[in-house]
């Protein structure tokens, strides 16, 4: 049971800074610089891998099963 309830704090938690940091961005974001931008997605993305399109066209392949983001 303890396992669980720390399960469930620990997604709360995680919600909450995801949530807070959405709303930071919405807040600061158009005063910040291009540069400043990708200082800040840095922090949190460590690698978009963008796989190539299979078969003989490109909607083949949806996008969402072709592109992983690795988080830091």
């Amino acid at each position: 049971m303890s396992r669980q309830l720390e399960g469930d704090i620990g997604q709360t938690l995680l919600d909450a800074a995801w949530s807070d940091l959405g709303q930071l961005t919405v807040e600061t974001g158009p005063a910040l610089s291009l540069e400043a931008k990708r200082d800040r997605i840095e922090l949190i993305i460590d690698q978009i891998v963008v796989d190539p399109a299979t078969g003989r066209g490109a909607s083949h392949t949806p996008t969402e099963k072709r592109v992983r983001i690795r988080w830091r």
